[in-house]
């Protein structure tokens, strides 16, 4: 670095710091105050009702709606 066209030193950033001792208690931050909205609620009943998480699944009930009874493809073949 230089001043007036004569070198003038190294040129070094000046750092701030803390300028309360660290023995001095801070003061604590109020709460907020609270807005009367569950909004994790809000966002949970929307995620339930959106992927259809109201109703547990019954898997004794999957055979039922993945596989006709025997027979069944063949009276459709025949009805068309």
């Amino acid at each position: 670095m230089f001043l007036d066209g004569k070198p003038a030193g190294a040129a070094t950033p000046f750092v701030t710091r803390r300028h309360v001792h660290r023995a001095v208690p801070q003061a604590a931050r109020p709460e907020p105050d609270p807005t009367g909205v569950d909004y994790l609620g809000l966002v949970a009943a929307a995620h339930d009702e959106e992927a259809g998480t109201g109703a547990k699944i019954d898997f004794t009930q999957l055979g039922r709606l993945t596989a006709g009874e025997p027979g069944q493809e063949q009276e459709r073949e025949e009805g068309r």
